[in-house]
C-alpha cells in the first residue's frame, strides 16, 4: 500500500474540524472510504459527527457506534452521488474474519455511501483505496495534531 500526506494541522481545535473537512472533500472524489486512527478520546467520533454535518445530515450528533458496530446517517451534498454514511467502529472485534462475518465487504463496496471507520487495522488487508486520517493530542488542552494520507494498493 502506498501512502501520500494530503495534509497537516498542528493545534486544530474543535470549532476547526469544518474547515478540514471542507479541504479534504476534493480527494473524496477517488474513494469513499475514511480510516480514523487515534487514541481514545482523541477526537475520531468529533471528525465524523463534523463530517455528517458537512454532508449535510444534521438531525442528531453521530456517536460512537462501539456496542453497536455500525450507525448510519442520511446525507445530502450537492457535490457527491453517496446518500448514505456509514459510521463503524471496529474496536471490539479481534480479527478480520470477525469484520468479515460482520458484513464488513458490504460497507466497503456500497457505492452509494461514505465508510468511516474507527480502529480499522484489522481491516486493513481488505482495504484498496483510502483515506487515512491520524489524530493526536496536541500540546495543549483541546488541540489535536492531525494527519490526512491518501492510500492506494500496489494492483
Amino acid at each position: 500500500m502506498t501512502k501520500r500526506r494530503l495534509l497537516h494541522r498542528d493545534r486544530l481545535r474543535e470549532k476547526q474540524w469544518e474547515h478540514l473537512i471542507l479541504e479534504l472533500l476534493p480527494y473524496l472524489q477517488h474513494t469513499s472510504i475514511i480510516l480514523l486512527e487515534g487514541n481514545l478520546g482523541a477526537g475520531k467520533t468529533t471528525f465524523t459527527n463534523w463530517f455528517a454535518k458537512v454532508l449535510g445530515y444534521h438531525d442528531t450528533e453521530a456517536s460512537s457506534p462501539t456496542f453497536a458496530l455500525a450507525h448510519s446517517y442520511p446525507i445530502a451534498h450537492k457535490d457527491f452521488k453517496q446518500s448514505t454514511l456509514f459510521h463503524l467502529d471496529l474496536y471490539r472485534l479481534e480479527s478480520t474474519q470477525e469484520a468479515l462475518d460482520m458484513g464488513i465487504e458490504e460497507y466497503l463496496e456500497d457505492p452509494g455511501s461514505f465508510v468511516v471507520i474507527e480502529w480499522p487495522q484489522i481491516i486493513t488487508p481488505l482495504i484498496h483505496d483510502a483515506i487515512l486520517i491520524e489524530i493526536n493530542y496536541g500540546e495543549k488542552e483541546g488541540e489535536r495534531i492531525v494527519d490526512i494520507w491518501e492510500l492506494h494498493s500496489k494492483k
